[in-house]
């Protein structure tokens, strides 16, 4: 085989290779394309939350657990918990508590996911919605008791209070309160931030707050009649531009 044919196969190994990798890279971008949410389709989801809002059924996402060897003791429960080892959370309007029981020998570290939905047995209270992921650790063969502080997902329902009942549901999926979440990443909204020893309750800028991030998610889960992309956008950054950074 002479010097020219070694070259010329030399050449169109490398314009195969090249042309593969263009191929490849088109793929790619192709790919990520479409798994970018378009405007379209995260406006699809205002108003439009299975379980959220007015609309039936049940949230949907991913199943949650709790982790081997920790179990709810009795119910969970709305309205004011007395003496709760831990104050955890953001929100106000769908407050819940409940214990924990550790069965184990070891200390276990629970964390309650962003995204993760408690569920209102009945029809009359709000779902709780978790919008900053939360921990605790909780002693070997100890029981703990947790109060909660999420956000409503359905504006027409009640607060919760000591009759509501709630079960754990699912970690949403939903694009829009996913990318709430993120949002609200470096934002004080920690519920314990504005929390008061000495009163007991929490300082009236904590009202305020709250407040700015449950309209956020009212926008999302109620705001049917947003219907213009565009307006729905500047109303959610000029209301997520007010709530203060976490210095």
């Amino acid at each position: 085989m002479n010097i020219k044919s070694l070259q010329l196969k030399s050449i169109l190994r490398a314009l195969a290779y090249v042309f593969t990798m263009a191929v490849l890279s088109i793929c790619l971008i192709s790919c990520s394309k479409d798994d970018e949410d378009t405007p379209a389709d995260l406006a699809d989801e205002i108003g439009n939350l299975p379980g959220f809002g007015d609309i039936g059924g049940t949230p949907h996402g991913s199943l949650f657990k709790l982790p081997e060897g920790i179990s709810i003791v009795n119910a969970i429960t709305g309205g004011v918990c007395d003496n709760p080892t831990f104050r955890i959370g953001s929100g106000l309007l769908v407050s819940v508590c409940f214990e924990l029981r550790n069965d184990t020998d070891s200390e276990i570290s629970i964390s309650f996911p962003a995204g993760l939905v408690f569920l209102s047995e009945t029809d009359d209270y709000q779902h709780g919605v978790v919008l900053r992921e939360e921990s605790i650790r909780i002693p070997p063969r100890k029981t703990v008791r947790v109060a909660l502080y999420t956000y409503c997902g359905n504006s027409s329902r009640s607060a919760s209070d000591a009759d509501a009942s709630y079960t754990l549901g699912p970690i949403t999926n939903s694009k829009l309160i996913l990318r709430l979440i993120n949002d609200l990443n470096g934002k004080k909204i920690d519920a314990i931030d504005y929390w008061d020893e000495d009163t007991n309750n929490f300082r009236d800028e904590y009202l305020f707050e709250q407040t700015k991030v449950q309209t956020l998610l009212w926008y999302i889960t109620e705001g049917s009649d947003i219907k213009d992309w565009e307006t729905f956008e500047k109303m959610y950054h000029e209301l997520l531009s007010q709530i203060p950074d976490d210095h």
